[in-house]
């Protein structure tokens, strides 16, 4: 191990759990942390002011260090946020200074990342990128769309061929830079901590016989950038509150709680599933934005989770966190074909695919998931709490591998 110990993970993660990023960062940080390093992390958070001093900001999560910078609110900030690295290089050049041994850049704005880039040039540290996404441009408006294009295109097709080393979600992501780069790469799904998630853990009593107890969690879109076609939309929860609708009409009970986002946000939306939702009012609960212990509980007492995402560049080259979190949790997954998942499939019990683009046939496979007797969905929901699948601890000796190509341990 050489003699730097300190990695610096910056990026829009809001710690220690309010978004899926965070989740992610935290467990790579367990990883890290196991091979002997001190990890810092720099997210945001949208409780500070501009006015806060990063310094001010310091706290203690799952026992790392952590600071934040004020989530973006107007234009100005936002054009800080994409072209400068004020606060990370305070962190490089005082308060970790000669101790940094790399920077992790996660999914980071692409000229901040090039002032990293130079920082870590000048202070001997490894400049590595965690890539997760491939940002659609779509929604928000023009300039909106226009920036977003430019730091995305900069980022993915400059910056991240710049880097040390590579840290990617997808065989997608891996093989575009693999192509090019001969530099160190580690595929890593989001993980998760298994022992922190058994202590928490409420034990449930399966329920198929009766009504299916669904859950979806997340944002599946923006409700303020929309596009005129609905294209910027990652996760079809319009596909998902048809097939529940359409299961129930058919005698096949099904109760689906909603969380991440309000019944009012969704008619914006979807406007035209407002009788819809009237009628099934009782079976379809919009529950919008719980903290993420709630929507634990409210996971490990489900017998599915469900979520349907279109094919589209952003979903194909990342990963679904809820599927990780789900497994983890003990909770079987419905969830449509993505290239991604594919090479999960057979690996990871508890993933039922089916097909939303055809909702009659979708119902159908649905229903023979749901029709499966209640002592092989107990083995099921067993074998999902079982796996190790998606445990941090199980990825170790692979990032060890990672840092040992980058000469770091």
């Amino acid at each position: 191990m050489g003699s730097k110990k300190t990695i610096i993970y910056v990026g829009g993660f809001e710690l220690p759990d309010k978004n899926g990023a965070a989740q992610r960062v935290v467990a790579n940080g367990k990883i890290f942390r196991a091979l002997g390093y001190n990890v810092v992390f720099c997210g945001v958070d949208k409780a500070i002011s501009d006015s806060v001093d990063l310094m001010a900001t310091e706290a203690k999560h799952f026992d790392f260090t952590c600071y934040a910078t004020p989530y973006p609110k107007s234009k100005g900030a936002w054009l800080k946020t994409l072209s400068q690295s004020g606060e990370v290089k305070r962190l490089i050049t005082d308060r970790y200074k000669g101790d940094v041994a790399a920077v992790i850049c996660y999914n980071h704005p692409a000229i901040a990342q090039w002032h990293i880039r130079a920082l870590c040039r000048r202070h001997g540290a490894k400049y590595i990128a965690d890539v997760t996404e491939w940002y659609e441009s779509s929604g928000g408006g023009l300039l909106f769309g226009l920036v977003k294009w430019f730091d995305t295109t900069l980022r993915m097709r400059l910056m991240h061929r710049l880097v040390d080393a590579l840290i990617t979600t997808s065989s997608i992501i891996t093989e575009f830079y693999a192509r090019t780069r001969h530099i160190p790469i580690v595929e890593l799904p989001t993980l998760y901590d298994k022992e922190a998630i058994h202590i928490n853990r409420i034990e449930t009593t399966p329920s198929v016989v009766h009504a299916s107890r669904w859950i979806y969690a997340g944002s599946p879109f923006n409700a303020g950038r929309l596009d005129r076609k609905r294209e910027n939309i990652k996760d079809r929860l319009d596909a998902v509150v048809i097939l529940a609708a359409r299961l129930n009409e058919e005698a096949t009970p099904v109760a689906l709680t909603i969380y991440g986002v309000t019944i009012d946000d969704y008619l914006k939306a979807f406007p035209e599933h407002e009788d819809m939702l009237k009628r099934h009012s009782a079976q379809i609960l919009f529950c919008g934005n719980k903290p993420h212990k709630e929507i634990l509980n409210s996971l490990q007492q489900s017998d599915f989770s469900i979520f349907f995402r279109k094919k589209s560049r952003l979903t194909e080259a990342g990963f679904p966190s809820k599927l990780a979190e789900s497994i983890s949790c003990g909770t079987p997954v419905i969830t449509n074909y993505l290239g991604n998942l594919k090479s999960y499939k057979d690996n990871v019990p508890g993933l039922f695919l089916v097909d939303f683009s055809d909702m009659d046939k979708c119902v159908s496979m649905t229903k023979e998931i749901l029709n499966m007797d209640k002592a092989s969905f107990a083995k099921i929901k067993a074998a999902c709490l079982e796996t190790q699948a998606f445990d941090y601890r199980n990825y170790i000796t692979r990032v060890k591998k990672f840092l040992d190509d980058m000469g770091l341990s």
